[in-house]
């Protein structure tokens, strides 16, 4: 779609006028949005009464909401424009759409409405085609469903269709909403249309989202329709062409009889199609008392129950359990994020119950599944954690230098680095970062590219010139310019990557982790992230308590790993062992795994002076500086607001 003569033509011409005054606006306003939302993000990661969480959450919620609308004129005008340039990338399908229905949950569970996806076992497990396009149009239509659905249910389902040498994806988005009059439907996809002027009032919405999504579509090969029926709800569907990578293998609950009971019609399907999809034996019914009639005449090996089911109790429960013949009747639990369990299954009641949280993922259910059926209790997978990992400059070591001449700029990426345990380095121009990287090398620039003196292309230019007189740093562009144009023009700078304003501390993380992976300087975390994150979210996120815990366990590493050097040199075999068992089990309790393997192998010793020993203690020493080390960088920062140039 893109026109090389474009320019030549007086409209030619108009468009890229407009092309370049929108970049231009969208640079004013993304700079003090970029301060708004980082600071929102920063201020939601301390300690808040409810009040002032509202509060807080309300000015992101309206940041972002002013950010989504900026991004669609953009993408519209680009559109527009011809200028919209594919990428292609490799994806999952599956975490593709569980990205989405995961950002999307919140606002489906504000109005209640159950929230799912079904993929046919056609469907490829791994493919390629522009995947931030795909996740813009089902965002924008699965958004669309939730927005104009004031109860009941949103599905999303996917076929796929072999071809050669592309396949082609099809997705449903099928709503019970407020429908669409049949006389509205053909101005859908008009620029700036909604389905009529109340729903303008009554929804909001810049009328880009359908618009864009139809050019998207054809865009990437596809076409797409829509059918609704007024008072009942709507489907939307698309399709895209893709490049299949793998197709991945089909899941088997062969010969396993599954008694699945659904509060919704959704999730009726939902269960219906993946269990006969995976060769099992389904037995779908609305309600509990209905579950436990067909179980009197038939059996089944579990259950999966929804908790949106209208006749839950902890009694209804209990007779399903009768029913399943076994007071150890294996049951599945199926909640909306906030369900209190507890209320249903009291904690001495719960062997054999498992929970999985919606929006359901199938391959946690068929997982989740396979441990009821072998009676294996799995490691629970917590959720929400926080955005900022405080460990993560010592696992990723970087040495970062920040170019940005805007203050505010400055301070909310000094803040989300500090956060992540990071000391940045800050300087205001162009000129300045070439004269920085010279006295310090530098591992990473994050370099703003529209910069009073210097700007971030033409400083990029002059280090590359530098060639092998400095270390050559990765260069990550800063900017709020949009355009493939404007990627283009900083890759050829020289630049190694790209980070869009305002800054998403998800997006900053990705840039740190792309550049410790391309300069080989991961290490490998000394504490489970696992075990962190479940400290962190039993402690409050802002609390110290769960620092404390680990700056203990690093100074009983330390002096139980002396105490094993001294027991080896003395040759007492029983208190080498013993301290080993000891420093193993302390290990384990806060996922210090590397540590935990080490201690097994040499509480299995049997002589104290052979050669293997040593590398082993060797190897605890490395681990317990490491530890030493992320614990120090879990630390509050001592100074976060630190002066800016050398700091």
């Amino acid at each position: 779609m893109t026109a090389p003569t474009r320019g030549a033509s007086p409209l030619g011409a108009l468009s890229d006028g407009k092309s370049e005054i929108l970049a231009n606006v969208s640079h004013e306003v993304l700079t003090p949005l970029n301060a708004v939302l980082g600071m929102a993000g920063l201020l939601l990661e301390t300690s808040l009464t409810a009040e002032q969480k509202s509060y807080v959450e309300t000015i992101r919620d309206s940041g972002e909401a002013l950010l989504s609308l900026l991004k669609r004129v953009i993408d519209f005008s680009r559109l527009e424009a011809g200028k919209m340039v594919l990428e292609e990338n490799s994806f999952g399908l599956a975490d593709l759409l569980e990205d989405v229905l995961g950002e999307l949950a919140p606002s489906a569970m504000e109005k209640g409405l159950e929230l799912a996806y079904f993929a046919a076992p056609s469907v490829p497990a791994q493919a390629r085609c522009d995947a931030g396009k795909l996740r813009q149009i089902l965002i924008s239509l699965v958004g669309n469903a939730i927005k104009f659905t004031n109860h009941g249910e949103v599905l999303v389902t996917v076929t796929a269709q072999p071809g050669q040498p592309d396949w082609a994806l099809h997705f449903a988005v099928r709503d019970t909403g407020i429908g669409i009059p049949p006389d509205r439907i053909a101005g859908l996809f008009q620029p700036f249309s909604q389905v009529d002027s109340s729903s303008t009032r009554r929804y909001e919405g810049a009328g880009l989202g359908l618009i864009t999504s139809r050019r998207l579509a054809e865009l990437m090969g596809g076409t797409t329709s829509v059918e609704s029926i007024p008072g009942a709800g709507s489907t939307f569907r698309f399709k895209v062409a893709v490049k299949i990578e793998s197709v991945g293998p089909v899941p088997s609950l062969a010969g396993k009889s599954v008694m699945a009971v659904a509060g919704s019609g959704a999730l009726f399907e939902v269960f219906s199609n993946y269990l006969s999809g995976w060769q099992g034996s389904p037995i779908v019914e609305r309600s509990i008392d209905e579950a436990v009639k067909k179980l009197e005449i038939t059996q089944a090996q579990v259950a999966i129950v929804d908790t949106n089911v209208p006749d839950l109790t902890a009694d209804s429960l209990l007779r399903l359990r009768s029913s399943g013949r076994s007071a150890t009747f294996p049951l599945i639990l199926v909640y909306p994020p906030g369900f209190q369990l507890d209320s249903l299954v009291p904690l001495h009641s719960q062997n054999n119950v498992w929970f999985l949280p919606k929006p359901l993922q199938p391959a946690a259910l068929f997982e989740t599944l396979q441990a009821a059926l072998r009676g294996e209790h799995l490691n629970p997978q917590e959720t929400g954690t926080a955005v900022l990992d405080a460990a993560m400059a010592a696992r990723l070591p970087l040495d970062i230098l920040l170019a940005e001449d805007h203050p505010v700029n400055q301070q909310v990426t000094r803040l989300i680095l500090s956060k992540l345990g990071y000391d940045l380095h800050v300087v205001g121009n162009g000129r300045d970062a070439v004269e920085a990287v010279q006295s310090r090398p530098y591992d990473l620039i994050l370099m703003d590219v529209q910069m009073p003196e210097m700007d971030g292309l033409e400083a990029s230019r002059c280090i590359r010139r530098l060639g092998n007189r400095i270390h050559q740093p990765r260069i990550s562009a800063v900017t709020t310019n949009f355009l493939q144009s404007d990627r283009d023009a900083c890759y050829a700078a020289g630049m190694d990557d790209f980070l869009s304003k305002p800054i998403r501390p998800e997006d900053l993380k990705a840039v740190l982790e792309r550049c410790a992976t391309a300069l080989g300087k991961h290490r490998h975390p000394v504490f489970d992230p696992n075990v962190l994150r479940v400290a962190q979210k039993n402690t409050g996120r802002d609390s110290q308590a769960w620092r404390e815990i680990l700056a203990l366990y690093v100074n009983e590493f330390r002096s139980t790993l002396q105490e094993i050097r001294q027991a080896q040199a003395d040759g007492d075999l029983v208190t080498f062992r013993s301290k080993s068992h000891y420093l193993k089990g302390s290990s384990q309790i806060v996922g210090a795994v590397a540590v935990s393997k080490l201690c097994l192998d040499l509480e299995s010793a049997t002589v104290l002076q052979e050669p293997a020993l040593e590398g082993k203690l060797a190897s605890l020493q490395h681990e317990l500086d490491e530890a030493a080390q992320t614990t120090e960088a879990l630390a509050p920062a001592k100074n976060a607001a630190g002066q800016a140039g050398g700091m």
